[in-house]
This record gives structure tokens, sequence and C-alpha cells, in this order.
């Protein structure tokens, strides 16, 4: 199909999505960041989310680290504790590296940047690490 007439489709489609292309363009040109050797953080987080709007992503310890599961696909991810406290999950691996969860108490998981997104844990993973 001739990229014009794409293009005229979906005219107002780049306007509406331009914030979230920016955003997820920003992450895939960041630094790979060393991967933290403390692993005991994983076993109280991981199990099952969901999201009304997205649906379910799954956190479980591996063997090098941790994944989070989104179904289509799959990324590892680390934590990192700020001065305050706050505790955020950050993703690893592209497209997505850089990217944060904020953990809040539940647990429950806030996409860093896009609010509306929360994810309540349903049940908690008593898988063995992959």
């Amino acid at each position: 199909m001739d990229q014009a007439i794409i293009d005229l489709s979906f005219a107002g489609a780049l306007p509406l999505a331009a914030d979230k292309l920016a955003f997820y363009a920003k992450q895939r040109h960041r630094a790979p960041r060393p991967v933290s050797p403390d692993r005991a953080w994983i076993a109280p987080l991981a199990g099952t989310y969901r999201d009304p709007a997205l649906g379910d992503v799954v956190i479980s310890a591996t063997r090098d680290g941790g994944d989070l599961d989104a179904g289509q696909w799959h990324v590892a991810i680390d934590r990192e504790v700020e001065a305050d406290g706050t505790v955020t999950l950050v993703v690893l691996d592209p497209p997505f590296a850089g990217s944060a969860f904020l953990v809040e108490p539940g647990p429950a998981l806030t996409i860093a940047g896009f609010p509306g997104y929360r994810f309540i844990r349903r049940s908690p993973c008593r898988d063995s690490p992959r």
C-alpha cells in the first residue's frame, strides 16, 4: 500500500501519540546499565499484576535476575531505590530500556510518566527461577 494513503488515513493519530512516541524513542537511546548483584528484592514482588486497560504482567525471578512478562514480550528488570525510599523497577532490555515502574504498597505498579496505568497484584508467584 502506498505510504501516502497510510499517512492520510491515520493523519490524526500522530498528534495524539506524539508524547508517547517521543518518550519511547528517548528510551531506546539510553546507555545500558549494570544489573544489581542483590536479587533478594524479586521474591516479595513476584506475581501476576493486572491493569484494566493493559491486561496482565508477570514478575518472576530468573537465573539472571528479574523478568517482567507482558505475554507478547518480556524484559529483564532491576530495582532502584531513591534516597527518599521510592522503589522503581527499571527495564533493562530494548526497546523500553530505561523505562520504569513505580512500586507502590499492595504491591502495585504504576508506569512512570503514565500514572493512569496501575497494575494491582492479583496473585503471588511461587515459581522457581527459569
